[in-house]
């Protein structure tokens, strides 16, 4: 059984700090559209970065709605973590900015080169998941799903 604890805007983007990496989800050509990008929060706004050969690109340029996930999930325990940004995507453009961005992807490690989208008209939700009974992984002894009856 696990049990869901709901996270105030705060602690969601505390918790965004713990990964670098997240899903982007927008539309792209009348369909849904997922693509894996790495992240930061500076000023309470979620920043991706993105690589210039994206379908990303069409969204930022038509102001899109986005949804931005990240998480962290012990798949032995069933614990975590998850988070969730929508908003409209905007590219960030001003020199103070960009110059604050390269500095905190250099810091983190990351490509301080990439253009930055920062998530604005922003909602925030996530949870913390709390497992009271561990997961239990398949081996090779545990009994098959029955598949579908013939005949």
């Amino acid at each position: 059984m696990e049990v869901l604890e709901h996270l105030d805007r705060r602690t969601c983007l505390n918790q965004l700090t713990e990964t670098v990496v997240g899903r982007v989800a927008f539309v792209e050509d009348g369909r849904p559209a997922v693509e894996l990008v790495t992240h930061f929060v500076w000023d309470d706004v979620v920043i991706i970065l993105e690589r210039s050969d994206t379908a990303l690109s069409g969204a930022i340029r038509n102001r899109t709605p986005i949804a931005f996930e990240a998480d962290r999930i012990d798949s032995t325990s069933g614990t975590g973590w998850y988070v969730t940004v929508t908003g409209r995507a905007d590219r960030v453009i001003d020199t103070r900015e960009l110059t604050w961005c390269g500095a905190v992807a250099r810091s983190a490690g990351l490509k301080p080169d990439a253009q930055y989208i920062k998530i604005t008209e922003s909602r925030v939700a996530g949870a913390r998941i709390h497992s009271h009974v561990p997961a239990r992984r398949a081996g090779p002894n545990q009994p098959r799903r029955p598949g579908p009856r013939t005949g």
